[in-house]
């Protein structure tokens, strides 16, 4: 029998931000159960320069049957659907992000993958990521460090450049 798995998404766009999550949200619905959506925040481009555009997130909460494998390339098909690029014509990765979807949290796996470590390292490490993820799942325990989401955020809670956006649904 099929295991119902956990899955935690975390949404991101600085192209047209507000259209393109939506749109992204909307596919992703199309081809799997989601649970919640948290409040989308704004911030800076991670490395970037206050000249380039902001980006909006927000993290995604799904139930599905399919395995890891399937879920990444199903959710590289929706970015693409989305018009994600994710090299320029020299080869750089691409500035312009129309849509870009990483899974945060499968289950309580873990895995030391290059291409999709999980838990997905930016939840230690940046509040994009975090302060969305703790809204929809304070409880959930890191699996790594044993921590609630909403203890590992209290520690991004006044980081400069995060700005919720009450003003814009995700759905």
């Amino acid at each position: 029998m099929a295991k119902l798995n956990d899955v935690y998404i975390l949404a991101g766009s600085n192209h047209e931000p507000e259209k393109n999550l939506q749109l992204g949200v909307k596919i992703l619905g199309e081809y799997f159960n989601i649970v919640t959506v948290s409040p989308v925040y704004e911030t800076l481009a991670v490395g970037g320069s206050a000249d380039d555009p902001h980006y909006l997130n927000a993290a995604i909460f799904i139930e599905t049957f399919v395995i890891l494998e399937f879920l990444q390339r199903r959710l590289r098909q929706i970015e693409a659907t989305c018009g994600r690029v994710r090299f320029d014509a020299d080869g750089n990765k691409s500035k312009i992000v129309t849509l870009d979807l990483d899974i945060l949290l499968f289950n309580h796996e873990v895995s030391q993958s290059i291409v999709a470590p999980l838990p997905h390292p930016d939840i230690l490490n940046h509040a994009h990521a975090i302060i969305p993820l703790a809204d929809i799942a304070p409880d959930f325990i890191h699996p790594v460090t044993k921590k609630k989401m909403k203890e590992i955020a209290t520690h991004f809670q006044n980081k400069p450049g995060l700005k919720r956006r009450d003003d814009i649904l995700p759905l």
